[in-house]
């Protein structure tokens, strides 16, 4: 028992001794960066909002259906802290990849709006996209893809998630570092617009959302075209193209003719025709 005693103490004293050789000078403290940043949209939450799902790194937006008059809308992503809360503003790194957009800047979609910072007092940023309707979107989707990149502020500690909260739940796996939005106005020619020519001519999505915009209707209304309770209804087609043909001749004799998806001057039926002769 004796011996045991005096082996024990010799370990303490050792384990004694090599604390102390190891003085506080020996000991640097952390100096890197102290916050990280990810990409991350909540999809669904519980009852008191506590996150439940998550977006898999992108959104869509289409103007299909959307009154002319609404030239632009919004979609925007949580860049979000893991770190301290500073009482100082703090840039983060955030920029377009060039190989996976094809969408253009101030042409497409504008980013002027953002200050691309973590504010004080703050734990996140809303990165606001503004996308901007025009005739690309009418025969293209287009695509604008983001990633994050560190700087003196901030590092990319988190790579991923999953995209389930629950501890339990197999859920796919999204990246935290990149994000994109697609973007579009695609549509299709209804069965209304073929069951009945004569009026509008040769269908383009260009004509089809100008000749809505006039008359305020929307795809949904084509798809139930000539059921009672809908706007659209083989009554009203002739005062449609016509609506239409004094739109494009109005336009044609301010000197803004308007020309369709082909480049050639947007024309309706024989019956409805628009003059372009002085352009020709």
């Amino acid at each position: 028992m004796k011996i045991k005693n005096i082996y024990t103490k010799a370990i303490l004293m050792a384990c004694v001794s090599s604390f102390a050789s190891c003085s506080q000078e020996d000991i640097e403290p952390y100096s890197g960066v102290p916050a990280a940043i990810y990409i991350q949209e909540v999809k669904q939450t519980d009852i008191y909002g506590n996150p439940i799902s998550y977006q898999q790194g992108s959104a869509e937006l289409s103007f299909s259906g959307v009154p002319a008059a609404y030239t632009y809308d919004y979609v925007s992503f949580k860049v979000r802290l893991a770190g301290e809360v500073a009482d100082y503003d703090r840039a983060y790194t955030i920029k377009v990849d060039p190989e996976k957009t094809d969408a253009i800047e101030n042409v497409d979609y504008d980013l002027s709006e953002n200050t691309f910072s973590i504010r004080a007092g703050a734990n996140s940023d809303t990165v606001n996209v503004k996308v901007l309707r025009n005739d690309r979107l009418l025969q293209n989707t287009l695509t604008v893809s983001f990633k994050l990149e560190p700087n003196e502020n901030f590092t990319l500690a988190i790579n991923d998630y999953k995209n389930s909260s629950s501890w339990n739940v197999n859920g796919e796996i999204c990246d935290a570092t990149t994000y994109y939005v697609q973007f579009s106005e695609k549509y299709n020619e209804p069965n209304f617009w073929t069951r009945y020519p004569g009026y509008f001519g040769e269908f383009s999505a260009k004509k089809f959302a100008i000749l809505n915009g006039l008359m305020g209707w929307t795809p949904y209304d084509w798809n139930y075209a000539g059921f009672s309770g809908f706007k659209v209804q083989v009554g009203k087609l002739p005062f449609a193209a016509d609506t239409l043909r004094r739109h494009l001749q109005q336009k044609a004799d301010e000197g803004d003719p308007v020309c369709d998806e082909n480049g050639e001057y947007m024309q309706l039926d024989d019956k409805y025709a628009v003059d372009y002769s002085k352009y020709l």
